[in-house]
């Protein structure tokens, strides 16, 4: 068993894995989509009439960087954004159909990419591993806002 601190083998493994997915991408035609924007449009695929102040909350993600991120899928017409009843200065997000279909695309690769990086775990580890995981983030958000 390794001694390296786990902070730094997440770090690792986060580092291999968006390498890894970014290859895949351009290997399967997605070479329009960055990963971290893939994992936005799913969110939005997932979450109808989404917020981009929503999007910012979810993983660590700069006001920039969202921004940023939203208007390259909106020049190529993966999203839309509609004015919200409530409020009109806050753009609410959909997805388009060709938004759809490149979400499917990415989730695909997603999916083919997990089987992959498991190939040698049974279901028991891979469900340890997702329940380790979840409660590293769980843990790491509790520890934030008490800061």
């Amino acid at each position: 068993m390794s001694d390296t601190p786990i902070p730094i083998l997440i770090k690792e493994s986060l580092k291999a894995i968006r390498g890894s997915l970014g290859f895949a991408f351009q290997e399967n035609g997605l070479d329009d989509l960055r990963p971290q924007d893939g994992h936005l449009l799913h969110y939005i695929a997932d979450h109808p009439n989404c917020g981009a102040t929503e999007l910012q909350q979810l993983g660590c993600v700069s006001k920039s960087s969202v921004s940023f991120s939203l208007n390259l899928l909106a020049e190529k017409g993966f999203i839309e954004y509609l004015s919200s009843e409530e409020d009109r200065r806050e753009k609410r997000i959909i997805i388009t159909k060709k938004g759809l279909l490149r979400n499917q695309k990415a989730k695909d690769v997603i999916a083919d990419m997990e089987r992959s990086f498991t190939r040698d775990m049974s279901q028991e580890e891979m469900e340890i591993l997702r329940i380790c995981l979840e409660k590293i983030i769980a843990n790491a958000e509790r520890r934030k806002e008490n800061e």
